[in-house]
């Protein structure tokens, strides 16, 4: 598999699609195109260009996930993000790894496990160690979003991971679930 091309930053949960708009607008961004969601891409997207139309920024708000997200691409990438993060509050990729072991209530950890899985596109050892420590979490509810936050990237080195999940989870449903996440692959 190739690596992921680009660069991620997960927005903050207060930053919206009108804040990105003002900070696109006061850039002099480009609006390419817009992608509405349907039933086989749950999520809007729509694509903006620096002026010389060299770079790409990515606006995604995913409803899968529940989280949006800029994907930035192209030869200035470290200057866009570094404009981009003085004007948009976005969450470190550290700060996203220390929220999953600190969070506590079941819907904040379902949270941060979506904001990781879209904000680490390629493998992250750290990332995984996060994986594997929720997919042994006592609550089957838990365990099966894990398998789903694992399943939104999907990196060939979590494979193993579902299959255990299949093989040894205690619960009928989150074997059911990671299965048809492994049926999903091979098909």
């Amino acid at each position: 598999m190739s690596q992921f091309e680009g660069e991620i930053l997960v927005l903050e949960e207060d930053i919206n699609y009108d804040d990105f708009l003002g900070v696109a607008q006061k850039q002099g961004w480009i609006k390419y195109k817009t992608y509405l969601p349907d039933e086989k891409n749950k999520r809007f997207e729509e694509v903006w260009a620096t002026p010389d139309k060299a770079n790409a920024i990515h606006y995604i708000d995913d409803s899968i996930s529940g989280t949006r997200f800029l994907w930035v691409r192209g030869p200035e990438i470290r200057q866009l993000l570094f404009e981009i993060v003085r004007r948009l509050p976005a969450y470190e990729p550290e700060e996203l790894i220390e929220m999953a072991s600190t969070a506590t209530e079941h819907d904040e950890v379902v949270d941060v496990l979506f904001r990781i899985a879209v904000g680490f596109p390629n493998f992250d050892p750290q990332v995984f160690r996060v994986f594997e420590t929720y997919l042994k979490h006592p609550t089957p509810l838990l365990r099966e979003a894990t398998v789903q936050a694992i399943a939104y990237r999907l990196w060939p080195e979590s494979v193993k991971l579902i299959e255990k999940v299949v093989q040894e989870d205690t619960d009928e449903d989150v074997q059911q679930f990671a299965q048809s996440i492994l049926n999903q692959i091979k098909h």
